[in-house]
């Protein structure tokens, strides 16, 4: 490919969501708050952001693509977000994830 390979895949847990202005058929399929996904990021957000194991990222407007029940969810289109702000109460700690949904 022209320019090389510019997004990495990783996997995430979403703590919390919020739909704004969304019917029920977009609604049912987005994943449900304190769940894992697999989170699309471009390198230049990697970077900037300094995305590491344990980061907590906020993203806004992502685009969400369902998965069938047992698998997870994509979420892509992530280039607006922002670091986790320290002054808010911290996240609930992330439960061990088990392989063998995947």
């Amino acid at each position: 490919w022209e320019g090389g390979i510019k997004r990495t895949t990783i996997l995430g847990y979403i703590h919390s969501t919020r739909v704004q202005k969304a019917n029920d058929a977009i609604a049912i399929g987005l994943p449900k708050a304190e769940a894992f996904a697999w989170i699309i990021l471009d390198y230049d957000t990697v970077n900037e952001k300094r995305v590491a194991r344990g980061t907590q990222l906020r993203i806004y407007d992502p685009t969400v693509i369902p998965s069938h029940e047992g698998l997870l969810s994509t979420i892509a289109c992530t280039k607006v977000c922002e670091q986790y702000p320290v002054d808010l109460p911290p996240l609930s700690a992330v439960p061990k994830y088990d392989e063998t949904i995947v």
